[in-house]
């Protein structure tokens, strides 16, 4: 049975998609994927997102040093037993992320919070990283 797709960017560029990202089962195993996150910066934190669909928690790795942060964890492989395979796009297996944030991170007062394979990182900036007010007086 073959596959086809269709769509704006035409068969070779979905070709191309298919062939970079798609491993079959086994091949892949060694390979650490990268882990997709939005992050946003308020004056006091940075908030970074991902989407961990069935991961748990110990499974999740988070590291903070200085202004560094190193995110790693575990997707599930499926459980489906005698399929053939048509389609597999996602992933599974080890994912990681480092980012380097341009100011230094607060780890004493980080949060996380998985819900629903949503994981929802707030990074507290240090003391002296965020921004001060300074009041002026009249003389």
């Amino acid at each position: 049975m073959r596959y086809y797709v269709r769509g704006p960017w035409g068969p070779a560029m979905y070709r191309r998609m298919w062939e970079s990202t798609h491993c079959e089962p086994g091949e892949c195993d060694e390979q650490e994927l990268s882990l997709a996150v939005d992050v946003m910066e308020t004056s006091e934190a940075y908030v970074v997102m991902a989407a961990l669909p069935g991961v748990k928690s110990e499974d999740l790795n988070i590291e903070i040093s200085g202004s560094e942060l190193k995110l790693s964890a575990t997707l599930p492989e499926p459980t489906e037993d005698k399929v053939e395979w048509l389609l597999r796009e996602r992933a599974s297996g080890k994912l990681s992320r480092t980012l380097k944030f341009r100011d230094e991170l607060d780890a004493g007062k980080a949060e996380a919070q998985l819900k629903d394979g949503l994981l929802k990182l707030t990074l507290p900036k240090a003391e002296e990283a965020r921004p001060k007010t300074v009041k002026v007086t009249a003389a």
